[in-house]
């Protein structure tokens, strides 16, 4: 749960959080997952607003679950035929996967890169440990950054001492049919 939070507020803030139609790469745009993050907590329960929150996540909800049932029965499938091309259809696909990684890749340096070139400039050790400014030009993020290293601090002591146990119960002591069970909730 964590994890997929995370990556929703890493979404959130590569793709600048505006509920616009965005017309090019560098426009921002918003996602569910960064429109719930966002609005959930400054919303009254009851009203108008946290119901619509919570239909986008039921919407995104059954979004999820209806990609992985398809993944399911693709992969149920493939794995009842035998085809007689297997290694060409293995190439093949591991071809596209190199393909659509790469372009990935691409992109991800192509805006890091325009991220860093823009931004670059602009930060210096008033802007790092100062403090933001609501209603004036300027300001820094020095709250900001110090909240999230204390977030980053509290996650690693909790998650830490829960995964190792975590890993050491499923290494030594679980049942080895319970253990293939809890694995793939794990994963």
């Amino acid at each position: 749960m964590a994890r997929a939070f995370g990556e929703a507020l890493a979404i959130q803030m590569v793709v600048g959080n505006s509920a616009v139609v965005p017309t090019s790469l560098t426009t921002p745009a918003a996602t569910l997952t960064s429109v719930l993050t966002m609005g959930i907590g400054n919303t009254v329960m009851g009203t108008v607003d946290n119901n619509v929150l919570w239909s986008l996540a039921l919407v995104l909800l059954l979004m999820s679950l209806a990609f992985n049932s398809v993944i399911k029965l693709i992969t149920k499938e493939r794995g009842k035929k035998k085809t007689m091309h297997a290694k060409k259809l293995d190439k093949l696909a591991t071809a596209v996967l190199y393909t659509i990684a790469g372009i990935i890749v691409t992109i991800l340096a192509s805006l890091i890169l325009y991220i860093l070139v823009r931004g670059l400039p602009h930060v210096s050790w008033s802007f790092l440990t100062g403090k933001s400014s609501s209603y004036q030009a300027g300001g820094g993020i020095g709250i900001q950054l110090y909240n999230s290293f204390f977030l980053l601090v509290i996650t690693l002591f909790i998650s830490v001492p829960l995964s190792m146990g975590a890993g050491i119960y499923l290494a030594e002591y679980a049942k080895k049919r319970s253990c293939y069970q809890l694995r793939s909730y794990l994963y």
